[in-house]
């Protein structure tokens, strides 16, 4: 029974979760995984030293290994081909990994990383799934668009043809650039630098 509960909970963590709040998502694994966690609201400093809100996970529990094997699994159901490079983690989500620090220990989850795209430069757009443009780099943010106030996802371009992101509470995952739940599909890419 724990199985089946499991993964039907999976289910809603790949497609309403992904993009939920820091403060939905405290809500959301407390009731569906019974754990809690502590997080603090937090000021993070784009390089340019400007302020951007965020909040700090500073204690309590997170998925265990099987949680977090269990989640990629359903991820690879969902979306083949994608390749695990982190665990499931609660503490940070793809726009703190893109735009903040890329790091897995990463402790910091941000809502919208408006500061950081204001503070970085503006490359170039495509529309979603178009050829990564001769000016975009290894490196490079990735902005998930649909309009000013609907920006789903942030990616990192990871090689000339996959991006590395974060995944909700979920975990880290190389991938091409349409790969991902639906919940992440947008309009145009946006890259910056």
């Amino acid at each position: 029974m724990r199985s089946y509960r499991f993964s039907f909970l999976i289910l809603f963590v790949l497609l309403v979760f992904a993009s939920c709040t820091a403060t939905e998502s405290r809500e959301w694994v407390f009731n569906n995984f019974n754990f809690t966690y502590n997080t603090v609201a937090d000021t993070v400093y784009t390089i340019r030293g400007n302020p951007n809100p965020a909040v700090k996970w500073v204690s309590g529990g997170n998925f265990d290994k099987d949680q977090s094997d269990q989640l990629h699994d359903r991820a690879k159901q969902q979306c083949p081909g994608i390749i695990v490079w982190g665990p499931a983690n609660v503490a940070y989500n793809c726009h703190s990994h893109a735009w903040y620090n890329m790091g897995q220990t990463n402790l910091h989850w941000i809502d919208n990383p408006y500061q950081f795209r204001a503070d970085s430069n503006y490359i170039t757009s495509t529309a979603f799934g178009a050829a990564r443009p001769s000016s975009v780099s290894i490196g490079d943010k990735v902005d998930f668009y649909n309009s000013s106030n609907d920006r789903p996802h942030s990616a990192r371009v990871f090689s000339n043809t996959t991006f590395i992101s974060k995944w909700g509470v979920s975990g880290l995952y190389e991938h091409t650039p349409t790969n991902v739940p639906s919940i992440y599909v947008c309009s145009q890419f946006g890259y910056y630098r």
